[in-house]
C-alpha cells in the first residue's frame, strides 16, 4: 500500500485495491475527505451532543389581524397520506393533507382542517395570499390569537 492508503480501513482498502498509488480511484478519496473534514464535510467540528440549534424565527406562525380573527402563515403539504397538522416549523405551520394539489382542492382541505382545528366554521377560514404556493397565508375569523394558539400547539408570541 502507498502512503495515502495506509491509514483506511479494510473496506477502503479493498475499494483503493492494492495497486492505488498516489490517487484512490472508485470514489475512496471522498472516504479520506470526511475523515478529513469530518462528518459535515466543512471542516469544522460538529456541534456538541445535547445543544439545540438557534430558532430560524422567533415569531409565532400565528398573528392577531383585528380582535376577533387571526392570520396563520402555513407551509403546506398536498398529497400526504393523512390530514394533520404537524406543528411549527420556523415561521410556520406545517400542515399536511391528502388531497392534491389541483383545482384548489388542497387549498380546501387546509381551510377545513384549521376550521375543525380551531373550532369555527369552514367558511371563516380562508386563503387570503400564496393559493399557488407552498408558503400560504390563511385568515382565521371569529377566534382570538391566544385561542389559536393553544388549540393549533403554537408557542405564544415573544414580546
Amino acid at each position: 500500500m502507498t502512503g495515502v492508503a495506509q491509514g483506511l480501513d479494510d473496506r477502503d482498502r479493498r475499494v483503493a485495491g492494492a495497486s492505488a498509488g498516489p490517487f484512490l480511484g472508485d470514489g475512496c478519496h471522498r472516504r479520506i475527505l470526511q475523515v478529513a473534514l469530518g462528518p459535515n464535510r466543512s471542516g469544522y467540528p460538529a456541534p456538541a451532543l445535547g445543544t439545540a440549534a438557534p430558532p430560524m424565527h422567533a415569531r409565532s406562525p400565528i398573528e392577531p389581524e383585528t380582535a376577533d380573527s387571526v392570520r396563520i402563515r402555513v407551509k403546506a403539504v398536498p398529497g400526504a397520506k393523512r390530514d394533520q397538522i404537524a406543528g411549527p416549523l420556523g415561521d410556520r405551520l406545517k400542515v399536511r393533507v391528502s388531497a392534491p394539489p389541483e383545482g384548489g382542492r388542497a387549498n380546501a382541505a387546509i381551510c377545513a382542517l384549521l376550521a375543525a382545528s380551531l373550532g369555527v366554521r369552514a367558511r371563516d377560514v380562508e386563503v387570503v395570499a400564496g393559493p399557488a404556493s407552498a408558503e400560504k397565508t390563511v385568515r382565521a375569523a371569529g377566534i382570538d390569537a391566544a385561542t389559536a394558539r393553544a388549540r393549533l400547539g403554537c408557542p405564544a408570541q415573544p414580546e
